[in-house]
């Protein structure tokens, strides 16, 4: 009879008080299997869009040290591949226009490198500010991708222990 109930609050849309009413029926009669696995079925449903709807509001779809260490290769790559792709747009941008800049640069990388080999050649000043530029944002990018890892990690433990026990003990 309480199934029963259970079932038509579920038809009417009400989800929580049918998963609670199916809960009342098991509990009622701990033989009543159908009644369990409805309320399972509400339970792991209820769970399963909610963590679909964390991840369309941009969750990760790699760890997120995987996506710092993307980060050391390309900066701005760990943020696109956790799902933020306006900041990691950003960095990747900015530091791809400065490699640039350090190739277009006449007496830039040549000046250094002549310098280092030990043929003396004029460098030009403005690369150690471009190269600075680039470092800069590269450090930047893996700041912000470890500030986001440790936020992530405290999130996962945060929910980790908002799991109830599983229910081991019932009669199957």
């Amino acid at each position: 009879m309480v199934e029963c109930q259970a079932d038509e609050l579920l038809r009417a849309g009400k989800r929580n008080e049918a998963m609670e009413t199916y809960k009342i029926a098991f509990t009622l009669d701990k033989r009543n299997v159908s009644a369990e696995r409805k309320h399972a079925n509400l339970v792991f449903s209820s769970k399963a869009s909610a963590i679909s709807l964390s991840m369309s509001v941009g969750e990760s779809l790699a760890s997120a040290k995987s996506a710092t260490i993307l980060c050391t290769f390309l900066p701005g790559l760990g943020q696109m591949v956790s799902g933020q792709m306006v900041k990691g747009g950003a960095f990747a941008g900015i530091w791809i226009c400065l490699m640039a800049a350090i190739i277009l640069i006449p007496n830039g990388m040549s000046g250094i490198v002549g310098t280092v080999s030990g043929k003396a050649r004029d460098v030009n000043p403005a690369i150690f500010l471009v190269l600075g530029g680039a470092f800069v944002v590269w450090i930047s990018s893996l700041v912000d991708m470890q500030s986001v890892s440790r936020s992530h990690e405290a999130r996962q433990k945060r929910e980790k222990a908002l799991h109830p026990p599983p229910p081991v003990d019932l009669p199957y």
